[in-house]
């Protein structure tokens, strides 16, 4: 599929239909916008998306991404804590509204456990995040969602990452497979010796060695593929296997051409890195607010991989994507790979008296200021 083709297709992806007596709120004119901005900052479409000016050597920075406003979500429920038992779990949902690096709003979903007990926490644990999260437990605390995730979900959760460039080529970019894979690389190990889960490695690999791993059934195995999400929900339905947190969802153009990635966290809520340009967050989402990708003739597929399956990925992609600086500051993906060493970078995580893991302050300054 060429560029410009798979362009025009995700842009007759948007299409909905709105009943003519339907008046666009405040609510599903931001989805909309936002689902528009989606394009131009997908994992591999080819369009401009601001960076660093040419000819410069501006270096890698994460920015926490600036809250807006927040409306409750109505009749939102997880799926996963009906399989707690015991006394009900408390908990309300809400979209909260950050700002890009150009000032659209985006929504992001947050749940917050204003009240859990010791039982509870610890269930909660074992649910989401493999048990990886180092969040302690506390006697009247209020919990969110993002608190029982694994430590990488927690410290860049509502972050967008600047791609690094240096002479005209950005070598350091984050985008949506390069963050699943993360998620499963560092999803083994509890806090000690063999620990996984304390860093993460940036790196932006060529889409089609990237999709020849995930899909490679040696190192996953396929649990479903169809046309939508509500298929593959079914598929599960009907075999002894349920989804679980962790399993990887991968979106496949109608030529079978990986164009997106996303982590399963529990029934119609999702972790993402939106895009690979700056200004293209890490975020929770609900199927709502994507949904509308997976349309003329692309392809879901449902995928798990042992815990800590894939290894560091510097040992197995040879060819890079490189994005090149263009004319005003703005980038785009290389029409060709480039051979050579995959160019990585990793950053480590800090964590604050009660467990909850953030990026290391120097995750924030410019290498040059790293001294690295």
């Amino acid at each position: 599929m060429s560029p410009r083709s798979g362009r025009d297709q995700w842009h007759r992806g948007l299409k909905r239909e709105v009943p003519h007596t339907a008046v666009l709120s405040h609510r599903n004119l931001i989805r909309c916008v936002f689902a528009a901005l989606w394009i131009l900052t997908s994992c591999k479409t080819p369009v401009l998306a601001p960076t660093a000016k040419k000819n410069t050597s501006q270096l890698h920075e994460f920015r926490r991404l600036k809250p807006g406003h927040v409306e409750a979500i109505q009749g939102f429920e997880l799926n996963a804590i009906e399989r707690l038992g015991g006394d009900p779990v408390e908990y309300r949902a809400t979209d909260e509204y950050y700002q890009w690096q150009q000032d659209y709003p985006v929504p992001h979903l947050n749940v917050v456990f204003p009240s859990l007990t010791a039982e509870q926490f610890k269930a909660l644990k074992g649910v989401y995040g493999f048990g990886l999260s180092r969040v302690k437990y506390k006697a009247g605390e209020a919990y969110t969602l993002a608190d029982f995730l694994m430590p990488f979900m927690q410290a860049t959760l509502n972050h967008e990452f600047e791609p690094e460039v240096q002479e005209d080529y950005t070598r350091i970019a984050s985008n949506c497979w390069g963050t699943g894979y993360e998620i499963v690389r560092t999803s083994i190990g509890n806090a000690g010796t063999g620990d996984l889960s304390g860093s993460a490695i940036l790196f932006y690999a060529d889409t089609a060695e990237m999709q020849t791993v995930l899909q490679d059934n040696a190192r996953s195995q396929r649990l479903g593929r169809g046309r939508s999400i509500e298929e593959i929900y079914d598929q599960a339905l009907q075999s002894t296997t349920p989804i679980d947190f962790g399993d990887i969802f991968l979106v496949l153009s109608q030529a079978g051409e990986l164009e997106h990635v996303l982590t399963y966290v529990d029934r119609d809520v999702w972790f993402e890195k939106v895009g690979y340009a700056g200004g293209s967050p890490y975020r929770l989402t609900t199927t709502k607010d994507f949904y509308h990708k997976i349309q003329d003739g692309r392809v879901v597929e449902w995928r798990r991989f042992p815990r800590g399956g894939l290894p560091d990925p510097a040992g197995l992609f040879k060819t890079m994507r490189y994005l090149a600086a263009a004319p005003g500051g703005a980038t785009r993906i290389l029409d060709e790979p480039v051979a050579g060493p995959l160019t990585r970078r990793e950053v480590k995580f800090t964590f604050d008296a009660m467990g909850r893991a953030s990026l290391e302050a120097s995750a924030y300054q410019p290498v040059s200021e790293n001294k690295q």
